[in-house]
């Protein structure tokens, strides 16, 4: 009575799939409804998976509808559905782990990165400074050695100056002791007889004199002139203070050189003290910034290559991912129409379980019905 029914509404694919399926009872109808639903899905999504369900349910309807028949293709969707969720489920996690991933790769290759490039002007930084540091040290040292130089050449010229001034002093201080004598030995001679004569004590004063100018002896006309004696006197007394003069200002020039020398010596000590200071934080700085370069230069290569590592993941990750990331909302939306039809398909087989539950109640029922 439903042969040409069938072969209106099914299409020939569809109808060979039935060919097997005797339709005798509304348990046979059932059958043929989830058959052609499971097989609609598989042409519908391209699935094999479906296609070989619905011929296995068409092979297990093919023994005629009964409970332990609608059991087993139950039994045979729910497995379906549970393979279908289960894949769903395990495809979700292993998006959510490629979205994570490529989000904590992306994130720590751009941290790294960002410490390379942070590393790197550091070293340039550092390193600028250190030869900056290293230029003023050595200009530093110039200066030091210009004041050692110059004071080099100042304790010559203090040694020679002051050479000059022994040899000066010397001289003047012989000159002033020898016209001091002179006129010690002409007032003792012109304040005496002139008798020529020598007492115990010495030789005469005229005769010291004589002796000490070194001069030839006096004539036998020889006689004392007192009369010129003063103006002999107070040449060599003028004599004596132009000596004395000149000593004073030689001293006074010595006082004056050597007070210069020691200010300058002093100054140039301080200035020295001051330089060597300066060259000492220098040093100390420029010594600090080299081990700083090292430092980051170590830790720019071992950031570098953890950077590389990670780089080298993050292609990995997206090699992996990004093929599936592209289908992944029409998978699941694959995936959830067929669960929602296989679902649709077991509450047509759970209502008609039911019913036929029912009816055979209502069966013995009434034969108890009967029988009383």
């Amino acid at each position: 009575m439903t042969s040409g029914a069938v072969s209106r509404t099914y299409s020939f694919i569809q109808e060979s799939t039935f060919q097997n399926v005797k339709l005798q009872t509304e348990g046979d109808l059932v059958a043929l409804e989830v058959i052609t639903l499971v097989k609609r899905m598989a042409q519908s999504h391209h699935s094999a998976a479906l296609a070989q369900l619905a011929s296995s349910i068409s092979a297990t309807a093919s023994r005629g509808a009964s409970e332990d028949v609608f059991a087993k293709i139950k039994g045979m969707i729910k497995a379906m559905i549970d393979k279908l969720e289960k894949e769903q489920q395990t495809e979700a996690s292993e998006k959510a782990y490629c979205d994570e991933q490529t989000v904590a790769a992306t994130t720590k290759e751009a941290e790294l990165m960002d410490q390379i490039k942070t590393l790197a002007n550091k070293v340039d930084q550092k390193t600028s400074r250190s030869v900056d540091a290293k230029a003023e040290v050595s200009e530093l040292q110039a200066e030091l050695a210009e004041i050692d130089k110059a004071q080099k050449d100042l304790d010559k010229i203090r040694k020679d100056e002051h050479a000059a001034f022994v040899e000066a002093k010397t001289d003047l201080e012989t000159g002033i002791k020898g016209v001091r004598k002179a006129v010690t030995v002409l007032q003792d001679y012109y304040s005496k007889p002139d008798d020529g004569e020598s007492t115990e004590e010495g030789p005469a004063p005229e005769a010291a004199f004589l002796q000490h100018m070194r001069q030839p002896a006096a004539p036998e006309t020889h006689s004392k002139s007192g009369g010129s004696i003063d103006g002999i006197i107070k040449i060599l007394t003028m004599t004596e203070s132009d000596f004395a003069t000149s000593l004073a200002k030689e001293q006074t020039e010595e006082s004056d050189s050597q007070n210069d020398y020691e200010q300058a010596t002093a100054e140039n000590e301080v200035e020295k003290a001051a330089l060597s200071q300066q060259v000492k934080y220098k040093v100390k700085e420029y010594k600090a910034l080299d081990q700083k370069i090292v430092q980051h230069k170590s830790d720019h290569d071992a950031v570098k290559t953890e950077h590389a590592a990670a780089t080298e993941f993050l292609e990995q990750i997206k090699k992996k991912c990004a093929p599936k990331k592209s289908s992944y909302q029409k998978r699941q939306e694959k995936r959830q129409a067929e669960i929602t039809g296989l679902k649709e398909a077991k509450e047509i087989l759970q209502n008609e379980v039911a019913f036929a539950q029912r009816r055979k109640f209502s069966g013995r029922l009434r034969g108890a019905q009967l029988s009383m």
